[in-house]
């Protein structure tokens, strides 16, 4: 008996499509964005390999509105016809240089710049191809970074793709802790650092955040990369704050423009400095330092 893939189809302001692809999370297998042209809003596109519920898909895309101040979108939900519609996902994707990483496909059969570093990469059950503005102001953040900074433990926080730890691989060669609450991003993360021959370097787990021991027996840490939304990101400043080392540094992504303050805001009431800030469309990367002499506080 075949499977039948359901799309769920979504037109958004394009600042948004970041909250809108969390609503979709736990209905699909997959999510791409694309941008309308002569328009400034984004078609979003998700699959999932059941017919959605429509009454809990309408109330999360009704909460996602409201978190992002817009109006509800409609909502097309349709069977796919019988193809390999994730196949055609990864055929799109085409490399992508960004800072000193270079981002393909790995059906690309083409030549890669022999002074890049390589992260070979499909479309896949887990948000992190470097397509999104605030992956791109991460891997462009860890490209600065990597000119005079010598980290020895790093933490990727809501690993994803693990496209980021796998950069931070690449750029240093060191013990990297990638977590994820989503048992799925821990699983493409392993998979996707094997693939890229940096397994050695990184640690994969499944976790809710900084909670549990893991976090005091693998901190503190000189590089905390957190690339997840604003709201999370303000909750967490305590956390991420008492594991970073003196002189150690904080990515912080998955922001707005009109977000950057209240984040920065939290990080700063930690003793916490900004350093650079990288806008790219709508979104914001933030670059932050614990000032040195200033010790680590267990949170």
């Amino acid at each position: 008996m075949k499977q039948t893939f359901w799309k769920i189809e979504l037109v958004i302001p394009r600042a948004t499509a970041y909250i809108f692809e969390g609503a979709l999370k736990s209905f699909s297998i997959a999510t791409s964005s694309f941008e309308m042209k002569g328009s400034d809003c984004w078609q979003l596109v998700s699959y999932s390999a059941t017919i959605p519920d429509r009454t809990s898909l309408t109330a999360a895309i009704a909460i996602a509105a409201a978190a992002a101040g817009v109006n509800e979108p409609n909502i097309i939900c349709e069977p796919l016809p019988e193809t390999d519609w994730l196949a055609e996902n990864r055929a799109s994707f085409e490399p992508k240089r960004l800072g000193k990483f270079y981002i393909c496909p790995t059906h690309y059969k083409g030549t890669v710049p022999a002074n890049d570093k390589v992260i070979w990469l499909d479309a896949a059950t887990a948000f992190g191809s470097g397509e999104h503005e605030s992956t791109a102001g991460c891997l462009l953040m860890l490209s600065r970074l990597a000119r005079n900074f010598r980290p020895k433990r790093i933490l990727d926080l809501g690993c994803g793709s693990g496209i980021l730890s796998i950069a931070a691989a690449k750029n240093w060669t060191k013990k990297i802790m990638a977590v994820d609450i989503d048992p799925e991003a821990v699983k493409v993360t392993r998979a996707n650092a094997r693939m890229n021959g940096v397994h050695a370097y990184v640690t994969v787990k499944e976790s809710n955040g900084l909670a549990g021991r893991w976090a005091a027996q693998a901190g503190p840490f000189d590089l905390i990369i957190a690339n997840i939304l604003s709201g999370p990101l303000i909750k967490l400043a305590a956390n991420l704050a008492g594991h970073i080392e003196r002189s150690g540094f904080i990515v912080l992504s998955g922001l707005l423009s009109h977000q950057r303050s209240a984040v920065l805001n939290a990080y700063r009431g930690h003793g916490l400095l900004l350093v650079k800030t990288y806008r790219l469309g709508d979104w914001v990367t933030l670059l932050l330092k614990r000032p040195e002499g200033v010790l680590a506080r267990k949170a």
